[in-house]
């Protein structure tokens, strides 16, 4: 159809650009550049500051959405816990596209919804989100009356372990099983192994007990031999 001058508007710049309008009978969806400053060059996209630098002014750049590490942790399939008992239970953790290379260790804890909704106790779990599809976490019934989850019922949140300082074994240890691993028990009180080191006592004479003291002395070293009664007056 034609092309004109067009006033365009970015926060407090405005500017004049030659715009080509043409006739299309499909439906499009059209796309222009307009952060190019006179020179041709791109203009400088700062998401630190959330600003774009266009021609010396700086433009508001407001984010829609941020990416967050919690993920969501779903049920994998209907399964019903009985009164006073534990269960293992087959979750699945929200996955994105880039997991496989990253760390695949999770921590995954109950969330606030699964706390006010379910009479269910859920324990911390550390699992690898990479070794399989599913993971599994310990849920406990406490009380006498059957829980039933349902498949995709949102039951906890995980969040990345950027590193676990160590791990002992995946699974409880067995002395039957005929493998290299053992569980080594620590003793937290500790035991003093300190020597008693004996304490020598002076000895004096029966003239250097103090007159208060001498029937006292007196009934102490009755029926004793003479040594033990001069340590007893060095005492």
């Amino acid at each position: 159809m034609g092309k004109g001058m067009f006033k365009l508007r970015l926060g407090k710049m405005e500017k004049l650009q030659e715009i080509i309008v043409a006739e299309i009978e499909d439906d499009a969806l059209l796309g222009y550049d307009v952060l190019v400053n006179k020179s041709g060059k791109p203009a400088d996209i700062l998401l630190s500051r959330e600003i774009i630098m266009l021609e010396g002014y700086e433009i508001p750049c407001i984010s829609k959405a941020k990416c967050s590490e919690a993920r969501r942790v779903t049920v994998a399939e209907d399964i019903n816990i009985p009164g006073n008992s534990e269960a293992l239970v087959d979750v699945f953790v929200n996955r994105i596209e880039w997991d496989d290379d990253l760390s695949g260790d999770f921590l995954i804890e109950p969330n606030q919804a699964f706390k006010e909704g379910y009479p269910l106790i859920m324990a911390a779990t550390m699992v690898d989100i990479n070794r399989s599809p599913t993971c599994k976490v310990r849920l406990m019934n406490p009380f006498s009356q059957d829980v039933d989850l349902r498949r995709d019922a949102e039951i906890g949140v995980a969040e990345r372990i950027e590193r676990v300082v160590s791990v002992l074994a995946t699974t409880e240890n067995n002395p039957n099983e005929n493998e290299p691993v053992s569980v080594r028990r620590i003793q937290l009180n500790q035991v003093n192994t300190r020597p008693v080191v004996g304490r020598s006592f002076d000895e004096a004479n029966e003239n250097e007990v103090p007159g208060h003291l001498k029937d006292l002395y007196a009934k102490s070293t009755e029926g004793k031999t003479l040594k033990k009664g001069v340590l007893l007056q060095g005492y």
